[in-house]
């Protein structure tokens, strides 16, 4: 709270003027009838999220915590004293008045979540020991019911206190900028990110809370006979589908069926999504300590895998194209490598025809011996011979083990793998202990980078190690800020994967399937890290059929959640048929491969035709994983729909950021009161053109004048030359004379339209079809004529006798 003042700091930084940066905010009027009549069949418990199409300050509204109202931003009244109707007006006391409300403001903001934080906490302690208490009650007692309402009431307030971060943060931000766009004098966003930094309600970590509150959950189920949860989802989602399962005999009586569900979570969700599950299933701690389990301080793990393939990238290639028993090979290991945890080598075989078939092998592995055993140098002797002395295992199981490395080494040489792509990303598990029943896990922060030598002038890891040592050992964390842009990629969302097995004629979990048809998730059939990762850092030839749709914002309302007609978040059923797309038809040679396989040595970002990327919801390396879009006013980029049917044709030799260039814009029906701009958003602002282009104009007109110089030298030898009796030769002249002063003057003119192109930043061609035409043409007329008229006066000699 001993902060410097937002005031007094921004009297010292008011002399800089913004850049000029002009937008077109689109504002969407939506009735409020739809949203009434969701409210009528909602729990109380439940509050639906912020709708996609709305204005932030109605979206605040919409999320507000009724006990809390008066604690909110008072975005309203911050947007009264920007005076948005008259900003010609705004003087240097308008300034100082808005600055000191939004000081205040943040400080109230700042203040309350730090309190309710702390009253949970409080709550939590209080909490345990009724649930102590409780425990040694019989079973369906008065008590027991009471302490489990209290319980929902915490959690219940822990979901709205980080919702209540997250959706304040967002509305410093929005009205910061929208400040700067009105008053480019004045700048408030860098000294707002100061206060922010100072006053960081964002930034809290609620993973402690939820451990407690997972722990008490279970010893309630475990010694209470309670109720499900009251908060439940939405009913009218409706049933839920199978996506995917597979049966199979035990004992030939009894029957198991397997499920596997994969999805995308937007980071406004997770939180609720966390809440939602840990109610049912405790969190699943990985070797705690004890010290750290007594206090509830147990971070979620951070977990790296280190994947393999070749330059050819065969490997992914196969996993695309859902060959039978496509494998995949990598690493896998649990924290920082310098913190010597236990590594594990795993092969993966994948079905064709359903996930739940998918087979793992593992091997475990110390890191001193990896180098030899990708090098096949080592191959398990030690390890081997341990197993055997200790007589624990079977010769069956040892031989198993024996094939099992000699069957990864023999696929390691065959393809020539080597670690090509590592993803990073911190993972909090639930399962109840020894029951398989129902399995989920939430991968948050996910990052994908590079780890590949195929540029051998600059690999990206050292050829003679298996790791990038410049990630490991600087312990380098999550969001890799050291790293270059092209050889990261941060994935948007936090992916969610619920795994059932159901035996006999059992049924899934309810709350599992609402959970898999709710709001909070959007269904992400058969998605890999492995795949997404290679497909946007490298250049592979196919790219896997959910690409567009990372670009979309996935949030959707409660109300539209089920729909039986529905297609899922990828464009398509979930049961049909799985698109890849790709931008060659062609079947690739050996030579082919090989120059692939040396364009993939270098970023996909550099790409020639590359487009740039625009993560609607890709969190915030300053602020966090709040902030998902920087302006929901403005138009968004979901309204331009493009259907998966074409994508074949789109994917060329360009990256999938860019399927949508070159495509004429529908015609659009604006709201009342809106107009189309007059001037577009890419001829506003500053230009910024590379050296290069305009060098490349440079020397364009450079040519033409060599063109010039060469004629005019040739047009003057010809005219000196010439005696007074030479017609010929002082009309050719003539004539070269004025080709070549044509030609300077097409020079000049294209130089000058070439110009004002590029500082108009013009989609248009900039190619010259007629200029060198021309100059062909005007040159054999010359010729032309220079050869009649000598041949002419050949004639008139030898009608003279002059041979």
């Amino acid at each position: 709270m001993h902060a410097h003042n937002l005031k007094s700091t921004a009297v010292r930084h008011y002399s800089g003027t913004a850049n000029p940066v002009q937008t077109l905010n689109l504002f969407v009027q939506e009735s409020n009838q739809s949203r009434d009549s969701e409210e009528q069949h909602t729990p109380v418990a439940y509050r639906p999220p912020h709708r996609l199409a709305m204005r932030f300050g109605a979206q605040l509204e919409d999320s507000v915590y009724e006990s809390w109202k008066d604690s909110y931003i008072n975005y309203a009244n911050l947007k009264t004293l920007l005076k948005q109707d008259n900003p010609e007006d705004w003087t240097e006391n308008d300034e100082s008045r808005f600055v000191e409300c939004l000081d205040k403001e943040l400080e109230k903001v700042y203040a309350f979540q730090n309190k309710i934080y702390q009253e949970l906490k409080t709550s939590i302690v209080q909490l345990e020991s009724e649930v102590d208490a409780a425990a040694a009650e019989p079973s369906n007692s008065d008590k027991a019911r009471q302490t489990q309402d209290s319980l929902d009431k915490t959690t219940e307030e822990v979901n709205q206190l980080e919702r209540y971060s997250r959706i304040n943060f967002t509305g410093f931000l929005k009205i910061a900028k929208k400040h700067d766009k009105l008053h480019k004098g004045y700048t408030v966003r860098p000294l707002l990110q100061v206060r922010l930094s100072m006053c960081p309600f964002n930034s809290e970590d609620y993973s402690p809370l939820l451990w407690k509150l997972s722990t008490m959950y279970a010893k309630l189920r475990e010694n209470v006979k309670v109720e499900l949860p009251k908060v439940q989802l939405p009913s009218s989602l409706g049933p839920s589908s199978v996506l995917s399962a597979h049966s199979f005999p035990i004992n030939g009586i009894q029957q198991v069926k397997r499920h596997s569900y994969k999805f995308w979570v937007h980071s406004d969700n997770i939180m609720e999504v966390k809440t939602y599950i840990l109610r049912r299933l405790p969190v699943l701690v990985y070797n705690p300590s004890t010290a750290k389990a007594n206090q509830g301080n147990i971070p979620d793990p951070s977990i790296t895998s280190l994947y393999f393939d070749n330059s050819a990238l065969s490997l992914y290639m196969n996993k695309i194209e859902r060959k039978e028993n496509a494998r995949s090979l990598r690493l896998r290991w649990s924290g920082h490598l310098k913190e010597k945890p236990e590594i594990f080598l795993e092969r993966k075989t994948a079905s064709a025809t359903d996930e739940s078939e998918d087979t793992e092998d593992r091997i475990a592995i110390k890191e001193k011996y990896i180098k030899d055993f990708i090098d096949g140098t080592y191959s398990m002797e030690k390890q081997i011979k341990k197993m055997r002395d200790a007589g624990v295992q079977s010769d069956e199981a040892i031989e198993h083990y024996e094939k099992l490395v000699r069957d990864v080494q023999a696929m390691i040489k065959e393809h020539n793998l080597r670690p090509v792509m590592r993803a990073v990303y911190t993972r909090t598990a639930f399962q109840i202990p020894g029951d398989d029943s129902v399995r989920i896990s939430l991968d948050t922060n996910l990052a994908l980078i590079r780890e590949d030598d195929f540029d051998e002038e600059r690999p990206h890891r050292n050829p003679d190690d298996w790791h990038r040592a410049d990630i490991d050992d600087s312990m380098m964390e999550y969001p890799f800020k050291s790293l270059k842009k092209g050889e990261i990629n941060r994935f948007p969302y936090a992916l969610l994967e619920i795994k059932v097995q159901v035996r006999g004629n059992e049924e899934e979990p309810k709350w599992a399937a609402e959970l898999r048809q709710s709001h909070l998730v959007t269904e992400a059939p058969r998605f890999s890290k492995f795949a997404h990762g290679v497909a946007v850092l490298f250049d592979p030839n196919l790219l896997p059929f959910w690409l567009p749709d990372v670009e979309k914002d996935i949030r959707r309302d409660p109300g539209e959640a089920y729909d039986p007609n529905r297609q899922n978040g990828f464009g398509q059923s979930s049961n049909g048929p799985k698109l890849v797309i790709s931008y060659d038809n062609k079947k690739k040679n050996e030579e082919d491969n090989e120059d692939a396989a040396s364009d993939r040595s270098k970023p996909a970002s550099s790409k020639k035709g590359k487009g740039k990327a625009v993560n609607r919801a890709a969190p915030d390396e300053r602020y966090g994983s709040y902030v998902m879009e920087d302006d929901t006013d403005e138009e968004s980029a979901d309204d331009r729909r493009l259907t998966l049917r074409g994508l074949p044709a789109l994917f060329k030799k360009s990256n999938y950021r860019t399927i949508t260039k070159g495509r004429e814009p529908s015609p659009t029906r604006l709201p009342p009161g809106v107009s189309k701009p007059e001037y577009l958003l890419r001829t506003q602002g500053p230009v910024k053109v590379e050296a290069k282009v305009w060098l490349a104009n440079e020397r364009t007109f450079i040519k033409w004048m060599h063109v010039c110089t060469l004629l005019s030298t040739l047009a003057l030898a010809l005219f000196n030359g010439a005696s007074d009796e030479n017609k010929v030769g002082r009309w050719l002249g003539f004539i070269y004379a004025c080709i070549s002063v044509a030609a300077g003057a097409w020079g000049y003119f294209l130089f000058k339209r070439r110009a004002k192109k590029i500082a108009e930043r013009s989609p248009g061609n900039f190619d010259d079809f007629y200029g060198p035409l021309g100059v062909c043409m005007a040159l054999l007329v010359a010729l032309g004529l220079n050869f009649g008229l000598k041949y002419n006066e050949m004639l008139q000699d030898r009608k003279k006798g002059h041979f």
